[in-house]
């Protein structure tokens, strides 16, 4: 009997310790928060670029609305979340972002993924955004719709072509 107890405490401190180890792969959730700490606080920041002040998440990654989709519901699925992938809602959503009067909040995809919401509308980054700071979709008409960056009241920032955009036209 003390050798199936034995046993049986082994196993469940083994799966305890296995909880314990590091990821060489952090989830976005675990590199939000780290993230937000080391960047004031939130998983959104606001930026000025030569296309005007707009939101990046917590990677420094530009945001953008999808002109296709509705408060609440998303329209990019399939191939779309190829090239732009959704923004990924952490665990607890800042209270108050410097600079950003948007609402944020959470989208409940149908694969059970969360997205962020700003002012209701779901976030997205850009494939061809290959490094923090680039606006290579502001404007592209693409999957259904035009994509654009984000203000920091929640707004479209429809006025402004990005300088480096390259995917104008392309049917994703």
């Amino acid at each position: 009997m003390r050798t199936v107890q034995a046993v049986g405490v082994g196993c469940v401190l083994l799966v305890a310790l296995a909880g314990c180890g590091t990821s060489s792969t952090p989830s976005p959730e675990t590199v939000g928060a780290s993230s937000a700490k080391a960047g004031g606080g939130s998983v959104v920041h606001v930026v000025t670029s030569a296309v005007g002040p707009h939101l990046v998440d917590a990677w420094g990654h530009s945001l953008y609305f999808f002109d296709a989709d509705t408060p609440g519901h998303s329209n990019c699925t399939g191939s779309c979340l190829t090239y732009w992938p959704i923004d990924p809602a952490p665990t607890a959503l800042p209270a108050d972002p410097v600079g950003v009067t948007a609402a944020l909040g959470v989208l409940t995809r149908p694969d059970g993924g969360h997205q962020l919401t700003i002012d209701g509308l779901p976030g997205y980054t850009y494939s061809g955004d290959t490094s923090p700071g680039m606006t290579a979709g502001q404007g592209v008409n693409a999957s259904g719709g035009r994509w654009w960056l984000i203000t920091p009241s929640g707004s479209p920032l429809t006025g402004a072509a990005s300088p480096t955009a390259t995917g104008s036209g392309h049917k994703y």
